[in-house]
């Protein structure tokens, strides 16, 4: 049977590296960066606290084997994007481009658990300045083969590397992740009742249960492990059943060495010239039941010497005859045991077993123990709407958010003097041209928004001119403020998005109706899409396609006072307002006659009237609440031939009504705090009967349930009132 390595080696001949220069989302400024391939649509970066002065490195280590452990969703996108096999998944150097070498030990996207090994080039220190070592995980290739490269990640010092997640009742080999392959032989290969248990508590993926009975398997001699040794190196993780025996996690048959537990401590027995010397830790004791990191070394300086937990507790044994005296004899290497029959076998769970032919450093050893403990695994969650999150407790400090491909990134600056108060989740438009050719899909699709964190907003686009490169879009910004400018990045030009990326989640849960009235009225009906959530689609009546003008914000419909036009929107209960209400649009007119005009009413008999805002005769704008209550503002405001933004609240919390022209409050009449309702109709330029038609365009009508602010109605007319840019206008700036 073709051995997992082999087919690993298979994978690594038909891997391509390909480069493709596109934008970087994680910076605060505007900057081009490497981006591996343009065929993995996702990244994310992720900071290594190496610096972190708790672990007390004293210089770079190179060429580590890094522990990337992920497993909290939804807090990474990572499970929902890429391969159910993890196949897409690799990493990079801190460019972006640049392959690191890394092994899967396990990816589960239902779990979820991400467990893999990354072949860092530098570690870095802190010292003399300190500096985090940073890399980026790519993913979401659905066509891309398995990207790992296992024997890569692990140097040629080490001999052997088992991480025991292996089922022995189904598979007779523990893999060794090196190019030696010095695979553990169990299972029916030896005796199928002797084989370890595969179990899920493990110290860093599964591990291995040994009975303490007869469970072990053998290691059969190879060049690479039959070499004698100048230099040794033993890890594990091991978590005992009892503390009363002793058991060999590692030997070499009962002259050969030896390694693991002594009753309560660790024990390393080596033979020197011959004769063996027992290193054996006098502090660091073991304890039952819990998992604790062991290692041994032997060095050019002839010491032995023994780790718990990453520390030196006890002696250290020199070999006054100077050197080790393992011989390239037949016998094979045991795990588990030091013999096959009564031969000191361990009792307990056994993790990532690693044998190396050199002497891995003190900072070497204490990194790996620090790196793999389960409190430092993992990375921190990011908090929506702030700065990526830094968790100092961690190896892996921060996590950047997902960052999508994209050819593009323009920064767009909202000058905090044009924002009127502070508010949150407001729509805010952004129309802007995005130049010929640079937006791949024909619609629009593949332009994305975040903030400054890299956090994606939620947007609408209304309208999108491949020609021209023109948008209109909707966008919804968490926090929008006066106090400081608000910044956030638009992104295009992803030929591998062809699904709409608008929501409706753009308009607030107090929106019952946004109509952009951009559509043809020619259309099939219901032609007059509502933006929201609640459906509230109008139908065309008496509308041609002529009616469909150039209005304020992209589209608009134009009325007259003779054909009886408006568009229909069947009564639905989220339009009835009880209480709290407010009614808006963008119009312009040049009506002289002194008939009535509606603009946008739910209205109908006595008992079915709720809102109605309007001409009320030729020198009165008005907006109505039920059939009494009404407040009104001089109509020469905006009979001039230019579009004005006109706005009706119905405020209960002050009992007022209010009426708005261009963002300035003009009036206010006293409000009871609640309206009639009915299951009348609500219309968009005519009234139920033919006396009540607007003369004029109309755009942008929108209904809420809340009072609507005088600071957010003036920020309403000014981001809507001049989308260009400049210094002193609402878009203050957008980057090149």
């Amino acid at each position: 049977m073709e051995s997992v390595v082999h087919k690993r080696l298979i994978h690594l001949l038909i891997i391509g590296v390909i480069t493709t220069l596109v934008l970087f989302s994680g910076q605060l400024v505007h900057a081009q960066t490497g981006w591996y391939d343009a065929a993995w649509t996702s990244r994310q970066k992720i900071t290594i606290d190496s610096d972190n002065a708790a672990y007390g490195l004293t210089g770079d280590l190179t060429d580590f084997p890094f522990l990337i452990k992920i497993t909290t969703p939804p807090a990474n996108d990572l499970f929902g994007v890429a391969q159910a096999s993890g196949d897409d998944i690799l990493f990079t150097d801190s460019d972006g481009t640049t392959k690191l070498s890394h092994e899967i030990e396990n990816y589960d996207n239902g779990t979820p658990d991400l467990t893999a090994w990354v072949r860092l080039p530098v570690f870095h220190d802190d010292d003399p300045v300190p500096e985090d070592t940073v890399i980026y995980m790519y993913y979401g290739n659905p066509n891309a083969p398995n990207q790992e490269q296992p024997q890569d990640v692990w140097d040629d010092d080490y001999v052997g590397v088992w991480h025991l997640k292996e089922d022995g009742s189904v598979s007779a080999s523990y893999e060794d992740s090196t190019s030696n392959m010095n695979t553990g032989v169990g299972g029916t290969t030896i005796d199928f009742n002797k084989s370890p248990t595969r179990s899920t508590d493990g110290a860093v993926g599964y591990s291995q249960d040994f009975d303490g009975i007869d469970d072990y398997f053998k290691i059969s001699t190879s060049d690479s492990i039959d070499d004698n040794f100048t230099e040794l190196s033993i890890t594990a993780w091991i978590k005992p059943d009892q503390v009363d025996a002793a058991g060999y996690v590692i030997a070499r048959g009962a002259t050969q060495l030896r390694f693991g537990q002594s009753w309560s401590r660790i024990t390393l027995v080596a033979p020197f010239d011959s004769s063996n010397l027992n290193s054996k830790s006098d502090g660091g004791e073991l304890s039952v039941g819990q998992w604790t990191y062991i290692a041994s070394t032997y060095g050019t300086d002839n010491f032995m010497r023994l780790y718990v937990d990453g520390v030196e507790p006890g002696y250290d044994i020199q070999d006054d005859t100077g050197g080790l005296a393992i011989d390239g004899s037949t016998n094979d290497w045991l795990v588990g045991t030091q013999l096959v029959s009564g031969g000191l076998y361990f009792d307990g769970l056994m993790d990532e077993v690693r044998l190396s032919s050199v002497t891995r450093s003190v900072d070497w050893i204490k990194t790996q123990y620090n790196m793999q403990l389960a409190a430092n695994q993992g990375a921190p969650t990011n908090i929506s709407g702030e700065p990526d999150t830094i968790d100092n407790s961690k190896f892996i400090k921060k996590k950047g958010r997902q960052q999508d491909y994209y050819q593009y990134r323009r920064l767009i600056t909202i000058n905090k003097n044009q924002v009127v108060g502070t508010h949150t989740y407001f729509p805010v438009l952004i129309n802007l041209t995005l130049g010929s050719g640079k937006v791949q899909n024909a619609d629009g699709y593949d332009i994305i928004f975040t903030d400054m964190h890299g956090e994606k907003l939620v947007h609408e686009i209304e309208s999108f001119n491949d020609t021209t490169g023109e948008l209109f879009a909707w966008v919804k910004i968490p926090t929008l403020s006066s106090l400081e400018d608000t910044r956030l990045y638009i992104y295009y030009g992803n030929f591998s998005v062809t699904q709409d990326q608008s929501t409706t989640d753009v308009w607030d849960s107090n929106y019952k109706g946004v109509w952009h009235l951009k559509e043809d009225p020619s259309g099939p009906a219901p032609q007059f899409l509502d933006s929201t959530s609640n459906d509230n689609d109008g139908t065309a009546n008496s509308l041609t396609t002529t009616n469909q003008v150039a209005g304020k914000i992209d589209g608009s419909l134009a009325f007259d006072d003779t054909n009886e036009r408006h568009v229909l929107v069947p009564h639905h209960a989220s339009l009835q307002l009880p209480t709290a209400m407010a009614v808006s649009a963008w119009v312009q007119t040049t009506d002289t006659q002194t008939d009535v005009g509606v603009i946008a009413m739910k209205w109908g008999d006595a008992a079915l009237r709720n809102y109605w805002l309007g001409k009320l005769n030729d020198s009165q704008l008005a907006f109505y609440v039920d059939d009494t209550q009404n407040v009104v503002a001089d109509f020469s405001l905006i009979n001039d031939g230019i579009f004005h933004h006109i706005v009706g609240v119905a405020d209960p919390v002050s009992n007022l009504l209010r009426i708005y022209v261009d963002g300035i409050q003009r009036n206010t009449a006293s409000y009871t705090g609640t309206s009639l309702t009915g299951t009348g109709d609500f219309r968009i330029g005519n009234s139920t009967t033919a006396t009540q038609e607007f003369d004029g365009v109309i755009d942008e009508a929108r209904i809420s349930s809340t009072a609507r602010s005088t600071g957010w109605i003036s920020t309403e007319y000014n981001n809507q009132s001049d989308t260009t840019v400049g210094s002193t206008k609402f878009i203050k700036s957008i980057g090149a």
